[in-house]
């Protein structure tokens, strides 16, 4: 594999992480009692912040010992395991009702908001920074620690 595969590759994981990390803290609330959020909460963010500082340790000792292909397999399973879980958790709240909103809407609401924020300097340095924040912190150490 070469360095600019892996970097795309890894670039291109890490935007879809964008996505699927809001997306999966909000099952939280529709799976645990309203009594134990707290401390769901709390486990969770700290399994999935010693997971952020382990995996990149485990990924190398992986690829080490048993090569990219073996790395890939493992990878693989493990994701196929994680869907296997996540689809025997029983989600018992209804989702809101929206009414006669539609994915039009959504998508226009979406473009509303995009042309907002480029009338906006502010807003666009914020997401910038933010950018660049979030990428130097968790993309560069995943990333940097398997190139290393």
């Amino acid at each position: 594999m070469s360095f600019y595969y892996l970097l795309i590759v890894s670039f291109l994981i890490q935007s879809i992480g964008c996505f699927f990390n809001p997306t999966h803290r909000t099952v939280l609330p529709a799976i645990t009692p309203e009594d134990d959020r707290n401390i769901v909460n709390s486990i969770n963010d700290i399994l999935s912040r010693g997971i952020k500082v382990l995996s990149p340790f485990l990924s190398v000792w992986i690829l080490n010992h048993y090569g990219t292909i073996h790395f890939f397999t493992i990878d693989t399973i493990t994701y196929a395991v994680s869907a296997w879980c996540i689809s025997r958790i029983p989600i018992t709240e209804h989702p809101p009702e929206f009414g006669n909103k539609t994915v039009n809407n959504l998508f226009h609401s979406i473009a509303e908001f995009a042309y907002w924020a480029t009338s906006h300097l502010t807003i666009r340095r914020l997401f910038l920074f933010t950018f660049i924040t979030v990428f130097f912190n968790t993309w560069v150490w995943e990333v940097g620690i398997l190139l290393g």
